[in-house]
């Protein structure tokens, strides 16, 4: 395996089909096409993820380490136990309306965990409406707020101690000395970490005081036509 989805294997591979949502709209068809296959060894098992989006460009990541927690990208969870039993984890997953795979060597233990999944009713999806997370908000990259005019390129950004400076380009990203780089990247630098959300991090002056950037993001969902209009934020560039 190569990492790529382009072997005869994944090709007659049966896709996993027809994935639902857990955010913004709670147990209801995928807006976008997601195909998930699974191929496995003897002591490996595979997963292909082919993720089709009709806005690449519109995509941010704003964590790249491994194990990371990706609450706030797009994500896909796979709900895997490789010690299945009797069925507990896939027992509760099909409660909850969620797909599983389940892992049991043993014919008693298996048998067990099908005769108990049966049983198990999925709960209406009024139950598991569930409340609207910031994630599953409009979003707006960075350089939106440079285009509509809102913070300005040159423009300063500071961490709310003042202790770090740097520089709004006109192209959406920011720069510190001997680093430029997205928001997020940029403040994970700052600070020596592998992860930052720069939306917190990084701040504007607004009349004398700092702000945190993230407001001047809910401004222009405003100006988009994304949330209700309340009073609008703007920054003056630096002189």
């Amino acid at each position: 395996m190569n990492g790529q989805l382009d072997e005869p294997a994944w090709a007659d591979a049966i896709p996993i089909g027809r994935l639902m949502q857990r955010e913004p709209e709670e147990n209801t068809a995928a807006t976008e096409e997601t195909e998930i296959r699974v191929l496995y060894t003897t002591s490996t098992l595979y997963f292909g993820i082919l993720c089709r989006d009709r806005m690449p460009n519109a995509i941010v990541s704003t964590h790249l380490t491994r194990d990371a927690e990706l609450e706030s990208d797009d994500n896909i969870i796979v709900v895997l136990d490789p010690f299945f039993g009797t069925g507990t984890t896939g027992a509760v997953a099909q409660r909850l309306g969620r797909r599983w795979i389940g892992i049991e060597r043993d014919e008693d233990y298996a048998r067990a965990a099908r005769e108990r999944i049966a049983a198990v009713d999925t709960l209406k999806s009024t139950v598991l409406e569930t409340v609207r997370s910031k994630r599953a908000e409009p979003r707006v990259p960075f350089g939106t707020i440079i285009e509509l005019g809102m913070l300005p390129p040159g423009s300063p950004l500071f961490d709310e101690r003042r202790r770090v400076r740097a520089e709004v380009k006109a192209d959406g990203s920011v720069a510190l000395p001997g680093m430029q780089g997205s928001i997020h990247r940029v403040g994970a630098y700052a600070q020596g970490k592998s992860a930052c959300n720069g939306w917190t991090f990084w701040h504007f002056e607004r009349e004398g005081k700092l702000a945190p950037i993230d407001t001047l993001r809910e401004t222009a969902k405003q100006r988009l036509g994304l949330m209700p209009v309340t009073q609008q934020i703007t920054a003056e560039a630096a002189e």
